[in-house]
């Protein structure tokens, strides 16, 4: 086998120096003092005899070479990574389970690590947040075991899934909405007004709010996509906008001027536990088994009157 003329450590400085288009930056994003970065450029460029950058008054920029370098470059690192998630759950073992969920489902989450946790105290559980755009892309690479995930289920052979929750759906809204004093409500009510656009960007199929399920034409969706529930909030109690939710995620949202009021037509929001199928380690299964029991903190609104601030 052909000795290759770089290491590592030496592509990532340079696809650092190319993105940051400065010696000086880039060498702080790397934590390495400038001159040892310059050095290694150059023993870079030496091995390869291809000059990679071309020094300006400004910084650096990329030579023909060094363009469709920085493009192979990446490609290694990327299956670099790969190839080293691809063992992380057997280096896990059965000591240690790498748990993902979206920030939101933090209230279904915990209890269920607990439950695991009290069955099998010498487990170490590290949890990972995911954004809902990174759906399954994680368990996929190895880089967690288990995901908590909205429905709808993927469709693919290689991943399991089991259902932890079904769970009813509430329209969202600052108490000085026209709607706010109503018992119960139909998504027709609230189709003209402003939702939250936390969910604005996935397919409709995605929708952890909200909209699944939901019949009609265009919606309007608010300009500012809260990541957080808090953030979220902000948005309804200012009147910016509503938000359509699942019962588990009202505990962070609801109270201090901003209530809940069940939707009677949105079907309920499916939660899923999912892992890979070539997984066979007990830990998992073991995870798995533990969500026969009740998920947790579900919230069901009493028919009366609304979830009020």
């Amino acid at each position: 086998m052909t000795n290759l003329p770089f290491n590592l450590r030496e592509l990532r400085c340079f696809i650092v120096v190319a993105e940051e288009g400065q010696m000086t930056t880039a060498a702080a994003r790397l934590e390495m003092a400038q001159p040892g970065l310059s050095q290694t450029i150059a023993k870079l460029e030496g091995r390869l005899r291809a000059n990679l950058l071309e020094r300006h008054t400004r910084g650096v920029r990329l030579t023909a070479a060094g363009e469709k370098f920085l493009d192979s470059a990446r490609a290694v690192l990327a299956a670099t990574e790969e190839a080293i998630c691809a063992v992380q759950p057997w280096a896990r073992g059965e000591d240690r389970l790498s748990l993902g969920f979206p920030p939101s489902a933090q209230a279904l989450a915990r209890p269920l690590r607990r439950r695991f946790m009290e069955r099998h105290p010498g487990v170490e559980i590290e949890v990972r947040h995911l954004h809902v755009l990174e759906r399954l892309k994680s368990l996929r690479a190895g880089r967690i075991d288990v995901e908590l995930l909205y429905a709808p289920p993927p469709r693919e052979s290689g991943i399991l899934t089991r259902r932890i929750i079904s769970s009813p759906r509430f329209a969202v809204l600052s108490e000085h909405h026209r709607l706010a004093g109503e018992r119960v409500l139909r998504f027709e009510q609230i189709a003209g007004d402003t939702i939250s656009g936390s969910a604005a960007e996935l397919p409709e199929e995605w929708s952890a709010p909200p909209l699944a399920g939901s019949s009609g034409g265009e919606r309007a969706v608010a300009a500012e996509t809260p990541l957080e529930l808090d953030q979220l909030w902000t948005l309804i109690y200012s009147g910016s906008a509503i938000a359509v939710l699942p019962g588990f995620m009202l505990s962070t949202t609801v109270g201090d001027g901003v209530r809940a009021i069940p939707l009677l037509d949105i079907e309920p929001l499916e939660v899923l536990l999912a892992r890979r199928r070539e997984d066979r380690r007990e830990v998992v299964a073991a995870l798995f088994e533990s969500v026969d029991e009740p998920a947790g903190p579900e919230v069901h609104a009493p028919r009366d009157r609304p979830v009020a601030a």
